[in-house]
């Protein structure tokens, strides 16, 4: 499992699978997509309240991270470095 497990105690806008994050070794970035892919029913579940970065709610279809990047799930905001 390549999960990153992220808790938010605080509030309830947030789901255990709000998005996904994955490496594309093409580009040599990172996709981050909200929702994820449910293998039981077979099909991609969006989250209910949005994965935004730098304040664009994003789809399925995802964005490309760049140093700097602003996610916000819910009331957690997070900022994408690359190392």
């Amino acid at each position: 499992d390549n999960s990153i497990p992220l808790v938010d105690y605080q509030t309830y806008y947030t789901s255990r699978h709000h998005f996904t994050l994955e490496y594309d070794r093409e580009s040599s970035s990172f996709l981050i997509k909200d929702g994820q892919w449910n293998p039981i029913d077979m099909n991609w579940v969006p989250s209910s309240n949005g994965t935004y970065v730098n304040s664009t709610r994003i789809g399925q279809g995802g964005w490309y991270l760049t140093p700097g990047d602003v996610i916000t799930v819910g009331e957690i905001t997070l900022r994408y470095e690359s190392y």
